[in-house]
């Protein structure tokens, strides 16, 4: 397990919660894992996610496969879909998206999500997906399933 940040693990200001947060248990304590440092500013911003050694990490582990939950916005799920692909290891990335409807309400997400996310879709080799309503045909109506 790798992680590219340890927000919680360690108290730090958390924007969506507007407060300082610190998980109250020991989630990391009993299984082996590693921090890989973000070089990145931290904001919720295509760059605050930047972790350069993860495609080294990924590319000299030798995995079966790349399990990746950082969203598509951040550029280091970009480092990672493309060392699993240079280690020919399987990708795969999860979602909880339940809509096309952007947060924002602007009508232009909408379509470029029709056109870019069965793109996106088809680069993983899997896609998990937790989320009930994400099952529905309407929510990708180009999509084979």
């Amino acid at each position: 397990m790798a992680y590219c940040t340890l927000r919680g693990a360690e108290a730090g200001h958390d924007p969506e919660f507007g407060a300082s947060i610190q998980w109250d248990v020991p989630l990391l304590d009993g299984y082996s894992w590693t921090h890989v440092p973000n070089r990145g500013s931290g904001a919720e911003s295509f760059f605050g996610l930047f972790n350069p050694r993860m495609g080294k990490l990924i590319r000299s582990g030798k995995f079966d496969a790349v399990l990746c939950f950082i969203g598509y916005v951040r550029a280091t799920f970009w480092m990672a879909l493309l060392a699993a692909k240079l280690s020919k290891s399987a990708f795969l990335f999860g979602t909880d998206t339940t809509t096309l409807a952007p947060r924002d309400g602007r009508a232009w997400k909408t379509a470029f999500k029709k056109i870019f996310w069965p793109r996106l879709f088809r680069l993983a080799d899997q896609v998990l997906v937790p989320s009930f309503r994400l099952a529905r045909r309407d929510a990708f109506p180009r999509h084979p399933w």
